[in-house]
């Protein structure tokens, strides 16, 4: 088993004991225009995952501003099951967060966990 391998499970289970309980992952996926239907479809994807949250005041994240709004979201790479993206959103007791920027821990080949900046507003 390759070092991402066992990681993995370790990073779901760290962040499931640390976040207190479970956040709303969403994405939404601008589908191919449809010259027919004059439209282009949405997708909604949405997972239930474990997310630890600190603040991100005096944090470095490039050339992104850290505002008193801002917070840093660690989340399982196996749980979420795909890469976040600026745009993405987080939704935690009714507040939803916009990922503004996104850091990888990987082992190896595998991506481990996710460290994402995220925003109100």
């Amino acid at each position: 088993m390759s070092l991402a391998g066992r990681f993995r499970p370790l990073a779901s289970r760290l962040l499931g004991t640390l976040s207190g309980g479970k956040t709303t992952y969403t994405r939404v996926t601008q589908g191919v225009y449809d010259p027919a239907s004059g439209s282009a479809p949405v997708t909604t994807t949405e997972k239930t995952v474990g997310v630890y949250f600190t603040r991100a005041n005096g944090q470095t994240w490039g050339e992104q501003a850290i505002t008193e709004t801002s917070r840093e979201a660690l989340i399982s790479a196996a749980e979420l099951g795909f890469r976040p993206e600026a745009g993405d959103t987080v939704t935690e007791n009714g507040q939803t967060l916009t990922v503004k920027r996104l850091q990888i821990v990987s082992g190896g080949t595998a991506d481990v966990l996710y460290r994402v900046l995220v925003q109100a507003g």
